[in-house]
């Protein structure tokens, strides 16, 4: 299988809730927002929600849904999911 890059996403939450009901970092969340997609191929901007879930080893489990409007008016509907380890900003390459 071949994969060709589509596009780069740049977006950023507006309002989440991360309750705590475990005593520790584990349990559900949830978050909106928004933001750009640039490429050659696809571009435009994007609004979504994540109604995902943190394990307890700083692990999150996304259940990313949204929909990207391109310039000409047409709506891509989009789906990730999987497991995000956060890296801080200043290690990542």
């Amino acid at each position: 299988m071949r994969l060709d890059k589509l596009c780069s996403l740049e977006f950023r939450y507006l309002d989440f809730h991360f309750p705590k009901p475990y005593g520790d970092e584990s349990g559900p969340g949830w978050g909106i927002g928004e933001g750009t997609v640039s490429g050659e191929r696809l571009s435009g901007t994007i609004k979504w929600s994540n109604h995902l879930s943190l394990r307890c080893d700083g692990v999150a489990l996304p259940d990313f849904r949204g929909v990207i409007s391109t310039a000409d008016g047409a709506k891509v509907l989009v789906s990730f999911t999987g497991r995000t380890v956060f890296v801080p900003r200043e290690t990542r390459r």
